[in-house]
């Protein structure tokens, strides 16, 4: 499992529960932020859904961060995940801000569209409020703060959905989401409003 944690509780099917899955992310993506931080950079300067940053986002993965066996995830939920580790090392002491002008995504591709749609959305939300996405990145996940911060956010998400979408999404691929948003709008040497 990971480098100085515990075992994570594994199902019959040999999978992690969700609440231990998120954690496992969040503290695997921590390392791999730590441990190749430029080339983390560099990689979520692409833009996202193309097969460039797929590719890159293999690359970064390491096996520095695993005492034994192997992690597997989708690359929105670890470029999520890797934004939301930058995130917690880069801007805990940052005050929440909201620039003037919004971020501008573009897809690589056909299926990147729906990542466009899921970060206009998240930028929405962030834009609404701020505050509430800085506390839900600072959460630990599945925790009773996450779920409380959660709770104030979600009669926010009707407001962000255009009437023509329809947005499914995991938790983690949420807090990903908002994770990006936050990072590209407050950090100062954010990657470049690619994607």
């Amino acid at each position: 499992m990971l480098r100085g944690r515990d075992s994570a509780e594994i199902n019959a099917e040999g999978k992690l529960k969700e609440s231990d899955a998120r954690t496992v992310m969040d503290v695997y993506a921590a390392c791999v932020v730590k441990h190749r931080y430029l080339r983390v950079k560099k990689a979520l300067k692409l833009a996202p859904g193309g097969q460039d940053q797929r590719k890159s986002l293999t690359d970064v993965s390491t096996n520095e961060c695993l005492d034994s066996g192997t992690l597997g995830f989708s690359a929105p939920l670890l470029r999520g995940a890797l934004y939301k580790a930058l995130v917690r090392r880069e801007l805990a002491v940052t005050p929440v801000t909201v620039p003037a002008e919004p971020l501008h995504f573009t897809a690589s591709d056909e299926w990147a569209l729906g990542e466009v749609a899921k970060l206009t959305f998240a930028q929405c939300l962030y834009r609404r409020e701020p505050g509430l996405v800085h506390d839900l990145l600072f959460t630990q996940a599945s925790s009773a703060a996450e779920r409380a911060v959660l709770g104030r956010i979600t009669p926010l998400l009707q407001a962000c959905v255009e009437p023509t979408n329809q947005l499914a999404f995991t938790k983690a691929e949420l807090v990903g989401l908002l994770a990006e948003v936050y990072y590209r709008s407050v950090a100062p040497s954010a990657p470049e409003n690619q994607g």
